[in-house]
Parts: structure tokens; sequence; C-alpha cells
């Protein structure tokens, strides 16, 4: 199976790709809506991309495919559309492709490479294809730059013989129109929350799947009532891909055959299609209940997901902590009665000043000086940040 000989699946990774990367780029700023063509250009008569940003998507792009082992990469920069871009693609990866590069989807510095042998990636891919057989299509809601993506959306399809459907960068009310039976749609929890509001009921037979973040305990019972006849629910990360696996409404993960458990309990044992053994220390601390079932713990990092992206809140706290009127600040996640976005807790150098005024303030600070998935959208403000008796930080409520 060689997955980049087939056009349509490159070319969408290649455009994944570029979107990403531009929307990375130019935070705030609307990209043209997807579909896109082959025959889009890069330069001002399409994506308007200038020299700087052609450099930068070229060298996003070699990382990632690892043109540089092919000698052609510098060849990008003379191509002026996303179909040339292709073209070229194609001709690197006849001369290698046997690696490809992920980005970690975190929220502090430069994303994280992680590099992985298309050799484990397809090992992976035939798995699931044995887990999520007798489906008839893939719907394919997220992007396959990611690695989450990447396998459900190119190696998975492949393997089971399926025809996939790209669906964008649209509502969730649409998929009336797009979904039938036999389906197998390629979500995230924002997406499946969405979905769970604005959905009259799934037709027949129709196969969830769902990772980059937990899913919020009642989205289970929310789906099966309105028609989605299976979830499954995929625990990993960019460095490892996929660990392991659990079907609503078991609370528990199983790991793929692949993965075993080390003796300390902590440390991961991957087994390679090569016959060698790789150990990985997961994202998460692992509570076992039996020697192949686990249940994430709490992040090692203490970062948390919004719309499946990392955010950490020590390094948002310390962006906010540079504002003049703060004195200190709490960042969290927001309990799922109050939203799916970051909340602040403000403590005022000024305890008498205009706290509504200090919010517009920060808020616009935090336009200018964090991504989108890390500004806080509710402050609270009061003379410390909660604790409890032992000073450990507790969460607090949005309204007082």
């Amino acid at each position: 199976m060689i997955w980049w000989r087939d056009r349509p699946s490159l070319a969408s990774f290649i455009m994944d790709l570029i979107h990403a990367e531009l929307a990375r780029m130019r935070p705030g700023q609307p990209l043209p809506p997807r579909p896109w063509t082959e025959t889009l250009e890069l330069g001002e008569a399409g994506l308007g991309c200038d020299s700087l940003e052609r450099l930068n998507l070229a060298s996003a792009l070699g990382q990632a495919l690892r043109l540089d082992r092919s000698g052609l990469e510098d060849h990008l920069l003379a191509r002026s559309t996303v179909g040339a871009w292709v073209d070229l693609a194609e001709l690197c990866l006849e001369r290698y492709d046997r690696s490809m590069v992920f980005l970690t989807s975190g929220s502090t510095g430069q994303p994280k490479p992680c590099e992985h042998s298309l050799d484990t990636l397809r090992q992976e891919a035939r798995v699931l294809a044995e887990l999520l057989t007798g489906r008839d299509r893939v719907v394919a809601a997220v992007s396959s730059r990611h690695i989450y993506g990447f396998l459900f959306t190119v190696l998975l399809p492949a393997t089971l013989g399926v025809p996939v459907v790209r669906y964008l960068d649209k509502s969730t009310i649409g998929l009336h129109d797009v979904l039938r039976s036999g389906d197998l749609v390629i979500g995230f929890p924002d997406f499946w929350n969405r979905a769970s509001r604005s959905m009259v009921r799934f037709p027949a037979d129709v196969t969830g799947v769902t990772s980059t973040a937990p899913l919020p305990v009642h989205l289970d019972a929310a789906l099966s009532e309105i028609g989605l006849a299976r979830l499954v629910e995929i625990y990993g990360s960019s460095e490892t891909a996929g660990i392991g696996w659990r079907e609503a409404p078991s609370p528990e993960f199983g790991l793929f055959p692949f993965w075993s458990r080390s003796a300390d309990g902590e440390t991961l044992l991957r087994s390679r299609p090569d016959g060698e053994t790789a150990a990985h220390l997961p994202q998460d601390h692992l509570r076992w209940s039996a020697d192949r079932a686990f249940r994430p713990d709490g992040r090692r990092d203490q970062a948390f997901q919004v719309g499946g992206i990392n955010v950490h809140p020590r390094y948002v706290e310390a962006v906010l902590a540079r504002h003049p009127k703060i004195a200190a600040v709490g960042i969290r996640r927001m309990r799922p009665e109050e939203g799916d976005r970051v909340k602040a807790f403000i403590v005022p150098r000024d305890p008498d000043g205009d706290e509504a005024g200090l919010a517009r303030e920060l808020a616009l600070w935090a336009q200018e000086h964090l991504s989108p998935a890390e500004r806080p959208k509710a402050f609270r403000f009061g003379s410390a940040v909660p604790c409890d008796q032992h000073g450990k930080p507790t969460d607090w409520d949005i309204v007082p």
C-alpha cells in the first residue's frame, strides 16, 4: 500500500498542511474557503503568499514528507501552484517515502516534530481496519496533516479500500445531507459536541471515531440517543501514534496489540514491524485495572486541550502576568457546565480598580499575545488565586 500514489490523498495532505501553516502565520485572518483545487495559486492570484511565507511553507512540507532525503526539495520554490507542489512531492517520494514527520499541537513555542516510520503507521492502520471493518466510506472532519487525521483519513481508507469524503470547515448541521448508512465519521470532541446539538438523527449503522482530547462523559449517551450506532475513542499522541481504544460506554481503554506495559507501569513498549521494541513515556499518567486495560489519570505536563489544541496553563499565566496591572493570575479549563474554553482568575495590582475595564484590556492583551485556543473567555477577579489549605490551586466559579 503506497498511500501517496493515490493523488487525491497526497493532494489533500499537502493542502491541509498549507492551510494549517498559513493559519499559524496569519492569526485571525481568513483563508480561502475549502475545498481547494490543484490549480490554486500560491501567490497573489490565489493564497497571496509572499516570499517568506512560501519559504516557510516549503520548509514545512519538506519536513513533513522528508523531502530532504530526495535532494529535490529546493525545487518547490520555483513552482507556483498547489498541483505543481503535488507533482514535485510525487517525484521526491519515489526516491524516499519510508518516514514522515508530524507536529505536536502544543501552544508554547515551536511545535515538536515527531518522526514515524511508514511501516509502524501501516501496522496501526491494519489493526484499525480490523477494529472498524464493515464500513463503506470514511467521512473526514479532521485534517490529514496531523497524525490522527493521517492514520484515519489516509491510511485507514486505503487499507479498507473505501473512498473518503472530506468534511472540513463545515457546520455539523450539513451532515444530514452527507451521511449515509455504513459511514465511518472521523471527528474530535468539539465536533461531536456540536453534532449532538445540531443533528436530528444519524442514519442507521454509522460509526464515529474521536480522539485528540478526552470525550466529555455526557456525549456518549447524547450521540446514542440521536442514532449514532457506535463511538470509538482513540488514545494516543503525536509522539506515540495510537496507544489504545475504548468503545462507549466502556470507561477503560484497551492497549493495541503492538503495545505492552513495562514492569514499572509507567513506560509503554512498542513492538515494531522490524522486530525491534521501543520504549515510550505516555503524555498522561495511566491508571491500570488489568495488564492491558487503563484510564488516563492526568497529564504529566498539566496541559489541557481546547479545540484539539494543547494549552499549557503555566505559559498562559506567564503571558497574562506580564500585563502591568496584574499581580497574580490562575488559569484553568472551564468545567463542562461553564463552557469549553479557558477561564482566568485575576488578582489586580489595584484592588479598587475598574474590573470591567481591566477585563477588556486583558482580552485585547490575550488577542495580541496568545493563540485563539489559549485566550481566556471569562475573567474572575479577587484578592488571591483560589487555593486549598495546603496551598494547592483549586477551581473557581466563573460568576462569584
